[in-house]
C-alpha cells in the first residue's frame, strides 16, 4: 500500500491540508471545543464532525510563542501552541479517511513566527506523536519549493517572493538556481486580506445604510453584520475571477442584493499592493541589486488569486509573475512535495539469471554490490552548485566529485569480461602425426583380427556435419553438448581423453582442428564406422595388411 504523502499549512485565516498529486482541503482557522471528543477545526459547513455544543477558539495561530494561554468562555485556558496541534490533527484526520498507514507529514509554519514561537511549536509536536516522519518548515520556503517547480519558473537569477495572508503579507527574496532564500523577511501588517475583506463590507453597507445606524447593539444586528462579512469575503473571492458579482444583504433597514465589479475592488486593494511593491524594493536594496536582476516575481497566499497583484509586480519589476492555479495551497502543496522526498523508498532487488541461460557477453553488467553510478539531473532543472545572477551573497554549496572510484576501477564499479585468442582453421593443412599414427594403430588392430581368419573392410558410408569449433565429440555421445560459462571464459580449450577398448589413451590433437575419435573394435566383433576427416573427403578405408 502506498504512503500517504501530506502538507499542511497553518494560517492565520485558513488551514490547508493537501496531499502529494491530490486535492487540497481549506478550512477557517477556527477550533470547536467539544467534552468528551477531540476537537475540531473548521466551520461546521465545512467539518461535519464539528460540534454544535462547543466552544469556539480563535486566533490562536498568532499567539503561539506567547507564555499568557488563551482564555476560554467558561473559566478554562488554552495554551496557543497546543490548539494549533490539535487543528492540525483534525486536518489529519480528515485526509485518512480509508487509510491504515501514517502518512509522511511536513507542516508549513508561519514564516513570521519568532524562534522561540517555533520551538514550542515543536516541543508540542513531539508531546503529541504525529505521524512519523514529520518535519516543520516555513511556509514561505515550502511556497517557494513548489513555485520553482512551474514550467515557466526561471532557472536563474533573483526571485522575489510574497505571501498574501489573512493577517499581512511577508516579502522575500530568493535564488532561483539553489532554492534558498537568500534575504531577510519583512512582515508587511498593513496588506492583509482581513482589512480588505472590511473595506469591501464598508464599501457594501455605504450604499444602503447610513454607518451611524449601524452602531446600535443591537444582538440581531451584529448576527446580521457577522453574515455580511462572510458574504463581502466570499465575494471578493469570485472577483477574481469574475468580473461582477452580487452580495445578499439583510439588514433591519434594507433588503437585497448589491452589485460589486472587479474595478472597485481594485481601488480598494490599490494601497495594499503599493505596500507590497515598496517592501520588495526595499529587500532588494539592501542586498545591492537592482529591478533587472529579478528574474521573476512569485506570488502565494489568497490574495494572489487577484488578477490587479499579478498586473501591478509585472509592470512595476518588468518581468514575469508566477502563481499557482490555487494560490492558497501553494505552500501545502509544495509541503506535500517534500513529504515525498521523505518517504523511504524500496530496493530494487537483482535477480540473477538461471544456471540454463545462455550468457551474454555482448555488454559488460555492472556488478550488483558495487556502488550505482552517479545520476544525470532531470531536463530543466539546475545543477546543486549553480551560482547566482546577482550580486547578493548566495551560501556556497559543497558539491561532492561524482566519481570518486579509484583510478584503474570500471565506471560500473564490475570487471570487464577478457578472452583469449581463437585460433581460426587452416585451409588444405596436411596430415599430422597424431594422425598418421592413429591410422597405423588403426591397422596394426585390423591385422591382428585379420590372423583370426576376420577381414574387414572399413568403409564410412555416412557423413557427419563438423562440430562447431570449441565442442568435442566422443565415441561415447553422439550430441553436442552446449559450452558452459566457465568451458567458454577460459583463455585455452582443455581437450577431453577418451580411453580406447584397449585402455590406451589417445594423444591430443591440435588445437586447431576439432578432436575426432577413431573407430575401435567392439566386443562383438563388428567395427564402427568412422567419421569423415574435417577437410569433407570420400569415406577412408583401410587396406589390409599384406601376406
Amino acid at each position: 500500500m502506498a504512503t500517504l504523502c501530506l502538507g499542511v499549512a497553518i494560517g492565520a485565516g485558513n488551514l490547508i491540508a493537501a496531499a502529494h498529486h491530490g486535492e487540497a482541503t481549506r478550512w477557517t482557522t477556527q477550533l470547536t471545543v467539544a467534552p468528551h471528543v477531540a476537537p475540531e477545526a473548521g466551520l461546521p459547513e465545512e467539518n461535519p464532525r464539528v460540534r454544535p455544543d462547543g466552544v469556539i477558539v480563535t486566533g490562536f495561530v498568532e499567539r503561539v510563542g506567547d507564555p499568557v494561554p488563551i482564555a476560554g468562555p467558561g473559566g478554562q485556558s488554552y495554551a496557543a501552541e497546543q490548539l494549533t496541534i490539535d487543528a492540525v490533527k483534525s486536518l489529519i484526520r480528515s485526509q485518512l479517511s480509508g487509510i491504515e498507514t501514517p502518512p509522511t507529514l511536513v507542516v508549513a509554519c508561519p514564516a513570521y513566527w519568532s524562534d522561540a514561537a517555533r520551538d514550542q511549536f515543536a516541543s508540542a509536536a513531539s508531546a503529541a506523536r504525529l505521524p512519523q516522519p514529520f518535519r516543520i518548515e516555513t511556509d514561505l520556503s515550502m511556497a517557494f519549493a513548489r513555485l520553482r517547480q512551474l514550467p515557466d519558473a526561471p532557472r536563474a537569477g533573483l526571485m522575489a517572493l510574497a505571501d498574501l495572508g489573512a493577517t499581512g503579507t511577508t516579502v522575500a527574496i530568493g535564488d532561483a538556481a539553489t532554492g534558498q532564500i537568500v534575504s531577510d523577511r519583512i512582515r508587511l501588517d498593513e496588506a492583509n486580506g482581513t482589512d480588505l475583506d472590511h473595506a469591501v463590507l464598508q464599501h457594501i453597507l455605504g450604499q444602503v445604510a447610513d454607518p451611524a445606524d449601524l452602531t446600535a447593539s443591537d444582538p440581531n444586528l451584529l448576527a446580521a453584520l457577522e453574515k455580511m462579512r462572510i458574504a463581502a469575503r466570499a465575494a471578493k473571492e469570485r472577483l477574481s475571477a469574475d468580473p461582477v458579482t452580487s452580495v445578499a444583504v439583510d439588514l433591519p433597514t434594507y433588503r437585497g442584493d448589491i452589485r460589486v465589479t472587479r474595478a472597485e475592488l481594485d481601488d480598494l486593494a490599490h494601497e495594499q499592493i503599493a505596500g507590497i511593491v515598496v517592501g520588495l524594493r526595499e529587500l532588494i536594496d539592501r542586498g545591492g541589486a537592482d529591478d533587472r536582476d529579478v528574474a521573476a516575481v512569485a506570488l502565494c497566499g489568497g490574495g494572489a488569486a487577484m488578477p490587479i497583484v499579478t498586473q501591478r509586480l509585472s509592470a512595476e519589476f518588468h518581468t514575469a509573475v508566477l502563481v499557482d492555479a490555487e494560490p492558497y495551497a501553494t505552500a501545502a502543496r509544495g509541503a506535500a512535495g517534500v513529504a515525498s522526498t521523505l518517504t523511504p523508498h524500496r530496493t530494487r532487488t537483482v535477480v540473477p539469471p538461471l544456471a540454463d541461460t545462455p550468457p551474454q557477453f555482448a555488454a559488460v553488467i555492472p556488478d550488483p554490490r558495487s556502488g550505482s553510478p552517479s545520476q544525470t539531473p532531470p531536463a530543466g532543472v539546475p545543477p546543486a552548485g549553480a551560482a547566482a545572477t546577482s550580486r547578493w551573497q548566495v551560501p556556497a554549496k559543497k558539491v561532492g566529485s561524482d566519481d570518486d572510484r579509484p583510478a584503474g576501477t570500471s565506471e560500473h564499479g564490475a570487471d570487464a569480461v577478457t578472452f583469449g585468442p581463437r585460433a581460426e582453421p587452416q585451409a588444405d593443412q596436411p596430415p599430422s602425426r597424431v594422425r598418421l599414427f592413429a591410422l597405423l594403430a588403426a591397422g596394426a588392430v585390423a591385422l591382428l583380427v585379420a590372423a583370426g581368419g576376420v577381414a574387414y573392410a572399413l568403409t564410412g558410408d555416412n557423413r557427419t556435419e563438423a562440430p562447431a569449433p570449441g565442442t568435442s565429440v566422443t565415441q561415447f555421445s553422439t550430441t553436442e553438448s552446449t559450452p558452459t560459462v566457465e568451458e567458454t571464459t577460459q583463455d585455452t580449450p582443455t581437450q577431453q581423453e577418451v580411453p580406447d577398448q584397449g585402455g590406451n589413451t589417445p594423444e591430443e590433437t591440435a588445437p586447431t582442428e576439432p578432436s575426432v575419435t577413431e573407430p575401435s573394435v567392439t566386443p562383438s566383433g563388428t567395427p564402427e564406422p568412422s567419421p569423415p576427416p574435417v577437410d569433407g573427403g570420400g569415406p577412408v578405408v583401410t587396406p589390409p595388411p599384406a601376406s
